[in-house]
């Protein structure tokens, strides 16, 4: 009995196969658009955080570096105009760079949502600063002899207590970036550490400020302040040395690394250590404020030109991720689209163009088949290949009656390998079985490749390696008996 025919024909088929194809596609497409989604929301975050990071970073910067200015005009004498005017400029134009800075922060936190806790330490920053500065001016007021040290340390302890709640808010920045397992967070924890060493080494500057804008003996306090100071300051600077194969990894910063450890570490530290040699011996120090603030701010500038530096190669690799995973969400979309519209086209196609004219040759093979050709149907089709099997059916309309003798000759053609000339791997799987079942006794079966054969190939050319077989072919038909078969088992085996 034949085996009972299927209900559902190419056509149902092709449609189910379709539907399947539609289905087990869909969700995959919706995971992989949903993932790519995810990494770019993600990616465009950690810029975003990274970027209000550093907006918060350069204001803190802007009003460590206040301090500068503030320094010299406390340590100015009023009674030179020109000198004393020339330095009130200065102030007044570092005051409106961190003022500007400031707007621009708070404007930020009051369009995005969720940032009322980074407003309130803002606010707070905003009121220390403006204390700090009424405090600088009402001692710039006074006359050089009236002057308290007691009162200058208070003023710039002010400035240090508006950056102090700065370096708040963005450590309040980087533990949101840690809670959230943000990729971003490693690159803020190390532009904390460049900031707090560009914040110390102002104070440290800032420290021994006092005595020199009221000159008197050093205290115990400003000693211990400053040496206090100094070693935070290492510390900072041992803590970011941990991480320097990252500072290594990219020229410039490298070239920022080296001119901090020389300009800042090897030439500012052993002024300020003399300076506090020089108190504790009771000697005057050597410089005036803005003598002093004109020799050691510049230095302070290799600290910020490293952070910079490291912000913005930290951002502009960010940058480059968020664009690699909106190209790859890019190209998601496209070619989700672009399958789902290549299906429907290819169905179209494939039902007007392929099955319905399949249909067509499978009846007219049939008619074939049974013997019973029939009359010649030409017919014509837009599509060359179904042509040719139209064409195809037509010639084997015509020679049915040959088709013993070709059958003959395809087994001959089947059975031969078409470059030497040998044994197929086809034949020689039925030379094996028939032999096993005469039961002609022991048998020996040598399987044999030729070495470095690739090598030929990638070397000499295809044709030379046709040529290699051709020749191992010839030789194995020289040195075996008539009686042993054999055959290329596949590539350069036999």
């Amino acid at each position: 009995m034949g085996r009972k025919a299927s209900p559902y024909g190419l056509r149902t088929r092709v449609w189910i196969l379709a539907g399947l194809f539609v289905v087990c596609t869909l969700p995959l497409m919706a995971i992989a658009l949903v993932q790519g989604t995810l990494r770019f929301t993600a990616a465009e975050d950690d810029l975003a955080g990274l970027r209000q990071l550093r907006r918060t970073f350069e204001l803190a910067n802007l009003v460590s570096a206040e301090r500068g200015p503030s320094n010299s005009l406390l340590g100015a004498d009023p009674a030179d105009a020109k000198e004393h005017a020339r330095l009130a400029a200065e102030l007044g134009a570092a005051r409106k760079r961190s003022d500007t800075a400031l707007a621009r922060l708070e404007g930020l936190f009051r369009e995005e949502p969720g940032f009322a806790g980074e407003q309130r330490l803002l606010g707070e920053a905003q009121r220390r600063l403006h204390s700090a500065r009424a405090a600088v001016d009402r001692i710039v007021a006074q006359p050089a002899a009236t002057r308290r040290v007691e009162d200058v340390e208070q003023a710039i302890g002010g400035m240090f207590a508006a950056a102090d709640r700065l370096h708040v808010l963005a450590s309040a920045r980087i533990n949101a970036l840690v809670s959230a397992e943000r990729e971003a967070a490693i690159p803020a924890i190390q532009g904390q550490i460049l900031i707090d060493l560009r914040e110390h080494g102002g104070r440290l500057g800032s420290n021994v400020m006092g005595p020199m804008a009221v000159p008197g003996a050093w205290r115990v306090e400003q000693v211990r302040a400053a040496q206090q100071t100094e070693g935070r300051l290492l510390e900072l600077w041992k803590l970011a040395g941990s991480h320097e194969a990252v500072f290594r990894s990219d020229p410039v910063l490298s070239w920022h690394w080296d001119m901090a450890r020389r300009r800042f570490f090897a030439e500012s530290l052993p002024m300020i250590e003399r300076l506090i040699e020089d108190g504790r011996r009771g000697l005057p120090p050597p410089w005036t404020a803005a003598e002093f603030t004109a020799r050691y701010v510049p230095t302070l500038q290799s600290l910020e030109a490293l952070r910079d530096g490291y912000l913005g190669v930290s951002i502009a690799r960010f940058e480059h991720a968020r664009d690699r995973e909106a190209m790859r969400l890019a190209v998601l979309v496209a070619t989700a689209l672009g399958t789902l519209v290549t299906l429907g086209v290819a169905l179209r196609i494939a039902n007007v163009q392929i099955l319905r004219p399949l249909l067509q040759a499978q009846a007219q093979v049939i008619q074939i088949a049974s013997d019973t050709p029939g009359p010649e149907q030409h017919i014509t089709h837009p599509l060359a290949e179904m042509q040719r099997l139209f064409d195809a059916i037509e010639i084997l309309r015509e020679k049915s009656l040959e088709r013993s003798v070709l059958t003959s000759e395809l087994r001959q053609l089947a059975d031969t390998d078409e470059l030497t000339g040998l044994l197929n791997r086809r034949a020689l799987d039925e030379l094996v079985q028939q032999r096993h079942a005469e039961g002609t006794g022991s048998a020996v079966v040598i399987l044999l490749d030729v070495d470095r054969f690739k090598a030929i190939n990638d070397g000499h050319g295809h044709a030379a390696g046709d040529e290699v077989l051709v020749r191992v072919a010839r030789l194995l038909r020289q040195h075996l008996r008539r009686s042993d078969g054999i055959a290329r088992y596949g590539g350069e085996e036999f």
